[in-house]
């Protein structure tokens, strides 16, 4: 089937080329005025022939063609879904047209390159990172080919790039704030592991926690635990058991949301109250902590603030400036029953 073009747009709609044009492309510039009802006429015909843009001709005309390619890593798809949401949305506005790629399974890098290497072909203006694992670029980053990009990412592999990153040394110091306020005493502190992410949170907790008089127990990393994917419950138990029952701990702050919950459930199982005997905080602000009993306690990132930032980020760069590379982007606490 032969391709589209934007003359057969024009003749479906009635319409002159250049009116066509002005309508899907902003060809023309203000010497062409078309009627908000033609311009419905020509989305429509647009819309039913399947018409798609060859952007790369349009940039060997000079042309931007304001499509930005999204990548996402899946590797916390909440969060990250929900950041691309905040983009799609934020992008319309300021007139881009975003495609999205999801790093298939295998070599990180060499995939992402993969992507990187079609979208460029296909002539995009930008690209835009949602891989907040760092540890997907120990082998490097891929080659943009001169194209921007801006990563929502966090580490010190970023530091040379454009990045927008999220405070999560506020985002500790916040909970153990909270904590404080309250008259906890004996934090405990569940994580999946030994990564950027928890490393910069308890960084926040222990400079919350230095001189305030407070015992802060020893970290439970959930990937040292064998049966973390098979076993969740039980591991929640666990979680309960040797930081909470005994009054090991009055308070827990957990990697997010998700295992927050989990180890909630575990509690009343062991008949620990919350808050009563333990003060309990998660991480992300997911919708589920508003249908616990009792409601969590959270700490939200603002995925619409980091998708703002990384736009505008973008947009800078793509109209030849030279911003600042990294933007830190301020997490807020969202106060609930449990703590």
């Amino acid at each position: 089937m032969e391709r589209c073009t934007l003359t057969d747009v024009a003749l479906a709609a009635g319409v002159s080329r250049a009116a066509a044009g002005k309508v899907l492309l902003g060809s023309g510039g203000n010497g062409i005025r078309v009627s908000p009802h033609t311009a419905l006429r020509v989305r429509r015909a647009a819309s039913k022939l399947g018409y798609c843009p060859n952007r790369a001709a349009q940039q060997l005309r000079g042309k931007p063609s304001q499509l930005v390619s999204v990548i996402l890593s899946l590797e916390a798809p909440a969060v990250e879904l929900d950041r691309l949401l905040q983009i799609e949305r934020q992008g319309c506005r300021l007139g881009l047209q975003l495609t999205v790629s999801v790093i298939p399974e295998g070599d990180p890098l060499a995939e992402t390159q993969r992507v990187v290497d079609t979208m460029a072909g296909r002539g995009v203006d930008g690209f835009l990172f949602i891989t907040p694992d760092e540890s997907l670029y120990t082998g490097g980053f891929p080659d943009l080919h001169g194209i921007p990009a801006v990563y929502n990412a966090v580490g010190e592999r970023f530091s040379r790039q454009y990045a927008v990153s999220m405070d999560m040394v506020l985002g500790g110091r916040l909970s153990v704030e909270r904590l404080l306020c309250q008259g906890r005493r004996r934090i405990g502190t569940a994580y999946l592991g030994p990564n950027v992410f928890s490393l910069r949170r308890l960084q926040g907790i222990a400079q919350a926690t230095d001189g305030a008089g407070v015992t802060c127990l020893p970290t439970f990393f959930l990937q040292h635990q064998k049966d973390i994917q098979e076993l969740p419950e039980a591991l929640a138990e666990r979680i309960v058991d040797e930081v909470a029952v005994g009054g090991k701990a009055d308070a827990l702050i957990v990697e997010n949301d998700y295992w927050a919950a989990r180890v909630l459930n575990a509690m009343k199982r062991r008949g620990v109250r919350v808050p009563d005997d333990v003060a309990l905080i998660g991480y992300n602000n997911l919708d589920l902590g508003n249908f616990t009993d009792p409601a969590l306690t959270t700490v939200e990132e603002h995925n619409d603030r980091i998708a703002e930032a990384m736009l505008r980020l973008l947009t800078k760069r793509m109209a030849g400036q030279k911003p600042d590379r990294l933007v830190l982007v301020a997490p807020e606490l969202v106060v609930r029953k449990s703590a």
